[in-house]
């Protein structure tokens, strides 16, 4: 039920924004969606969604880790794995941009901001991380049944 709210939340937020907001909140609305289709057992529209969210928003590095999950419960461990190389690199680059950004002399609610967004990015790091230990798992188990047959 909660994911079904979510979904209907992010649709109803882009319907009433679009020329309201720009476009990176714009995609973080589409990025719930892909996360509520994932959740509810609906990878390729999850997958949809990710890919729209990446084409509104590339920078947003949430949605290139949506795109990893969503290939990963299609079965598309290569094309997962190639992926998650790409958003990896992506989350550090705004990671480290964001450390820049914090070097700098803040007021105390962009201090705040920044502080959010790098604690952000050190979370999608850690999703990424164990994705990787899940593809290199998957995989492992890949070639152990080809070579089993």
């Amino acid at each position: 039920e909660d994911w079904v709210a979510l979904e209907s939340l992010a649709t109803a937020y882009l319907e009433t924004s679009k020329g309201v907001f720009g476009d990176e909140d714009l995609s973080q609305a589409i990025e719930q969606l892909s996360i509520a289709a994932l959740y509810t057992d609906r990878p390729a529209h999850g997958l949809h969604q990710a890919e729209r969210c990446i084409e509104v928003y590339y920078r947003n590095s949430n949605c290139h880790l949506q795109r990893v999950d969503a290939l990963l419960a299609l079965g598309r461990d290569r094309e997962a794995r190639s992926r998650l190389a790409a958003s990896i690199k992506l989350i550090l680059h705004n990671s480290e941009t964001t450390k820049r950004e914090l070097a700098r002399e803040l007021d105390e609610i962009d201090r705040e901001l920044l502080e959010s967004r790098r604690n952000m990015f050190e979370a999608q790091l850690g999703h990424a991380r164990a994705l990787e230990q899940q593809l290199l798992y998957v995989l492992r188990q890949s070639e152990a049944g080809a070579q089993g047959q």
